[in-house]
């Protein structure tokens, strides 16, 4: 589903967004799970934007680099993926990334 950015609507909102980074292509715990591809002032997003329900709160979740890391980090339009999010009404924020260097079986959550 591709959506202008005024159009967002109740049933596509999000309390939560989760920011995948390197690696991280889905989060296997949601439910109920759907697409929505958003464009922006300022282009469009890394990826579409999958909607869904992780024990009880509307998650929105993006992957930074895109589904299988087809942006490199000059190419990520940061200011287009964090305005959708917030379009979808968005106002927390999870950073995860990937410590591959150290240890390629741990993800990071950032906390800042």
């Amino acid at each position: 589903m591709t959506i202008p950015t005024t159009e967002a609507s109740e049933s596509l909102s999000a309390d939560i967004a989760i920011i995948g980074g390197s690696g991280l292509y889905q989060v296997q715990a949601l439910t109920n799970k759907r697409s929505v591809t958003i464009q922006t002032r300022y282009g469009s997003p890394s990826d579409d934007i999958f909607l869904g329900e992780l024990e009880g709160v509307t998650v929105a979740f993006l992957t930074r680099h895109g589904q299988g890391h087809k942006l490199t980090p000059s190419e990520v339009s940061y200011r287009a993926n964090i305005y959708a999010l917030k379009t979808l009404g968005v106002r927390d924020f999870d950073i995860v990334g990937c410590a591959i260097d150290k240890d390629p079986l741990k993800v990071c959550v950032f906390d800042q």
